[in-house]
C-alpha cells in the first residue's frame, strides 16, 4: 500500500485557499469557543434622515474608541455598517454647504484666521456599541449663525473687521473651539453679512475703519449676550443688528429684519 501525494502546486493552493476561508471567518464572527469580548461590534449609522436641506455635501462620519475607528463619508439619505472594537464610540459626524474653507484636526473643526465660519452642520454622541450589533441615526444641527449687519452712520464710509475668541468646535460635543478669528466682510446693498462660529464668551468685536482710520470698535458680543441670545441652542440662528454707532444703540432680532427687536445700549 503506499500513499498518494498531490503536486506541489496543487498543495500550494489548497494551502491558500484553506488560509482565506479561516482568514474570512476570524474577521467576520468569533466562534462559540472563544471570548467574545474581544469580537467587533457592527455599528450602523443611519444618515436617512439627518437633514431636510438641499446641496449639503457628503456627511463626513467618524469615530473614536481610544483611537480613530471609523473614517468614511455617507451620502446625506444613506445609511452604513461598520466594524469597530466592542466598547463605547464617540461617533462625529459632519456635512457643509457651499464653499468651504474649514479643516479637521484631531476631533476639532476650525477655520483659518481671516475666513468666515463655514456654513457647516454637525452631530455627536456616544454609541455603546458593547454588543455584536448596535446603531445610532445622525440628525444634522448648524453650527454657525449669520449676521446681517447695518451702520446707521456714513454706512458707505465704513469698512469693519471682525474678531473673536473662538474659531470652531469640538466635534465631540459641538462646544465652542478656542482660537483667533478675524474676518472682513465687504458692505454690500448696505449691509454686511458674515457667519461666525459657536461662542463661550462675548468677546466677538469689529474694529470700525473710515478711510483706513480706526473710528470705533463695536462691542457686538457684549450686545448679542444682552439681548438674550443663546450659543449652547443645538441650532444656531441667524443675527439681524442695526447700529447707531454714534450712541452706542444695538437694535437686534431672529432670524429675520422683521421678527421681534430688542434694544442694547453700551
Amino acid at each position: 500500500m503506499f500513499k498518494k501525494t498531490l503536486p506541489p502546486e496543487f498543495q500550494q493552493a489548497l494551502f491558500a485557499s484553506i488560509s482565506l476561508l479561516m482568514a474570512i471567518g476570524t474577521l467576520s464572527a468569533c466562534s462559540v469557543k472563544e471570548d467574545r469580548t474581544l469580537c467587533p461590534s457592527f455599528l450602523t449609522v443611519d444618515c436617512r434622515e439627518a437633514s431636510s436641506l438641499g446641496g449639503l455635501s457628503p456627511i463626513e462620519v467618524r469615530g473614536w474608541e481610544d483611537e480613530k475607528v471609523v473614517d468614511s463619508t455617507i451620502p446625506n439619505g444613506e445609511e452604513d455598517e461598520y466594524r469597530v472594537p466592542k466598547g463605547m464610540v464617540d461617533l462625529s459626524a459632519i456635512s457643509r454647504k457651499g464653499a468651504t474653507k474649514g479643516e479637521v484636526s484631531g476631533s476639532f473643526y476650525t477655520v483659518g484666521a481671516g475666513r468666515q465660519m463655514d456654513s457647516v452642520y454637525a452631530y455627536c454622541s456616544t454609541v455603546d456599541c458593547t454588543g455584536e450589533t448596535a446603531y445610532d441615526k445622525v440628525v444634522l444641527h448648524k453650527q454657525f449663525a449669520t449676521v446681517y449687519m447695518i451702520l446707521s452712520d456714513k454706512g458707505a464710509d465704513f469698512s469693519i473687521k471682525i474678531s473673536g475668541d473662538y474659531s470652531g468646535f469640538d466635534l465631540l460635543d459641538l462646544s465652542a473651539r478656542e482660537g483667533a478669528f478675524y474676518f472682513e466682510p465687504v458692505l454690500s446693498d448696505g449691509e454686511f453679512v458674515f457667519r461666525v462660529p459657536r461662542q463661550k464668551s462675548a468677546t466677538l468685536s469689529g474694529a470700525l475703519y473710515i478711510r483706513g482710520e480706526l473710528y470705533d470698535t463695536l462691542e457686538i458680543g457684549k450686545a448679542i449676550e444682552e439681548s438674550g441670545y443663546r450659543w449652547d441652542t443645538s441650532d444656531l440662528q441667524d443675527i439681524y443688528l442695526k447700529i447707531d454707532v454714534s450712541t452706542g444703540t444695538y437694535i437686534i432680532s431672529i432670524n429675520s429684519w422683521d421678527a421681534e427687536t430688542i434694544t442694547v445700549t453700551i
